[in-house]
């Protein structure tokens, strides 16, 4: 038994020039009869000419996006199934085949023509057809769909049987479904440059980015220059309502910090777990708040790597620095490198863990409670721990957490440490043992990769810490609120 090629390549050369007259809106009088497995070979040779094309077309330093060619191939299913439903039973594997090598040579000339353009003189379009520059993008586009539906009409001809209302009607079916698909599909790109945006990928992204801009476009003007220059006040203000030390026992002076502009989660988590906080230990009156947040941009200092550095000198001046002890809670968005401190059109940074410690350290203050409520916030454990630190993560330094969505109260973590577990009558360490339980149970309901919540309790502090339990059995502490959703 011997194989022979020449059938196949005369069944492609057949195809090619049925897809070439179909071009010039020509039918083909032979159409080639195709099978499912030609219909396969014509999918895959295709679908590596595209893949070539979109590599082409995303230049230098291409970035591949494996869901960029999971949605190519979710495409061309859902092409292939519609044109199931149109086509003529017998000529259905041709029709889908030559349709596939008419978008492919579509693709290859629309690669190539900025090429070729960008290789002539410049011509001014005005001068040449008479109109104006503002209408040939609509011009354009419009002539090409007039050309594409000829093309299509021009294949069906060539398989449908029937008068030319029926080629027609089946005609317009096709064309219609495979634009409606095409235009709602949710495409992204194989391979992208390094400066794609995601609004030009599909009309979805396009439009969740003109509803951005739109909220963005209707919010307050905030003058950058004018929100720097007025910190010092607000962080005096802040500072100079701090209560001191008037006896050598010790006493617990906090810094709390919202650091993430977008969501209102994280302001509501830094006032509820002052609250909290303020009904175990005694930190009433002796609270500074940092916040990234538009409702208090003239109220409250903000958020940023100047202001923490400068609140804590100036809280280290209050404090007994061999008895106090300096609480610092941290709730934002976080990453690898640290804390995301944002507050938009003004500035955004990452407060990294050596940074907190060494300010900590520069300042003398040894005596520190340091809670992060962030993803990765386990980076914040290992350059801070000691036998005179308490801290307390979210997740591990490798994980996320989770909850930071903009219409929750609080994240999972904020929830369980402080609104559930943290009450009068429980020490931290039994709060954070019983939250980390509570975290684990809801992330294995909502099938989510495990945070892992991390904590370090340095035994010189958890003594001293012991007897200031006892001096909170309760405080009323004022809280901020968050526009409510």
């Amino acid at each position: 038994m011997t194989f022979s090629i020449r059938p196949t390549l005369t069944r492609i050369r057949q195809l090619l020039a049925m897809a070439l007259r179909a071009v010039i809106w020509r039918r083909t009088a032979e159409p080639p009869v195709l099978g499912l497995g030609a219909l396969i070979g014509w999918v895959i040779l295709t679908s590596v000419v595209e893949l070539a094309i979109a590599l082409f077309n995303a230049g230098e330093n291409a970035q591949f996006d494996i869901y960029g060619l999971n949605a190519l191939i979710a495409w061309r299913a859902s092409l292939l199934l519609v044109g199931v439903i149109f086509a003529p039973a017998a000529y259905r594997a041709t029709l889908l085949s030559a349709s596939l090598a008419l978008s492919t040579l579509v693709g290859i000339v629309a690669a190539a023509t900025p090429y070729a353009l960008s290789h002539l003189p410049t011509v001014d379009l005005e001068k040449v057809w008479g109109i104006e520059a503002r209408y040939s993008g609509g011009a354009v586009t419009a002539l090409y769909f007039i050309w594409a539906f000829g093309a299509i009409f021009a294949l069906f001809r060539s398989v449908t049987v029937g008068g030319r209302w029926n080629k027609l009607a089946r005609t317009a079916g096709y064309f219609a479904a495979t634009f409606l698909v095409t235009y709602g599909f949710p495409h992204l790109p194989v391979f992208a440059s390094p400066d794609f945006q995601l609004a030009s990928a599909n009309v979805w992204e396009a439009k969740r980015a003109a509803a951005i801009e739109r909220v963005r476009a209707e919010r307050p003007h905030v003058d950058a220059g004018q929100v720097a220059l007025a910190q010092p006040a607000l962080l005096d203000t802040a500072v100079s309502r701090l209560v001191p030390q008037r006896d050598h026992t010790g006493g617990i002076y906090t810094i709390g910090i919202a650091g993430f502009s977008g969501e209102d989660v994280f302001l509501r988590e830094l006032n509820g777990a002052l609250g909290a906080l303020g009904q175990v230990l005694p930190i009433d009156g002796r609270t500074v708040r940092l916040v990234n947040h538009l409702s208090l941009i003239n109220a409250a200092p903000l958020a940023s790597m100047q202001n923490f550095a400068a609140a804590v000198h100036a809280v280290g001046k209050l404090m007994n620095k061999d008895e106090d002890i300096l609480l610092l809670f941290m709730t934002s968005h976080g990453s690898p490198d640290g804390f995301a401190l944002v507050m938009e059109d003004v500035g955004r940074t990452t407060l990294r863990p050596d940074e907190v410690a060494s300010v900590l350290d520069d300042e003398g203050i040894k005596n520190r409670i340091v809670i992060v409520s962030a993803c990765y916030s386990g980076v914040f454990l290992k350059p801070l721990m000691n036998d005179n630190s308490i801290v307390l993560t979210a997740s591990d330094e490798s994980s996320a957490s989770f909850g930071c969505s903009n219409e929750r109260e609080w994240t999972y973590f904020g929830d369980a440490l402080f609104n559930r577990a943290l009450r009068p009558g429980v020490n931290l360490q039994q709060a954070f043992d019983q939250a980390k339980q509570m975290i684990a149970g809801l992330e294995s309901e909502g099938n989510l990769p495990p945070s892992n919540p991390q904590a370090h309790f340095g035994a010189a502090l958890v003594e001293k810490l012991r007897p200031l339990y006892l001096q909170a059995e309760s405080s009323p502490f004022p809280a901020v609120r968050a526009p409510t959703k």
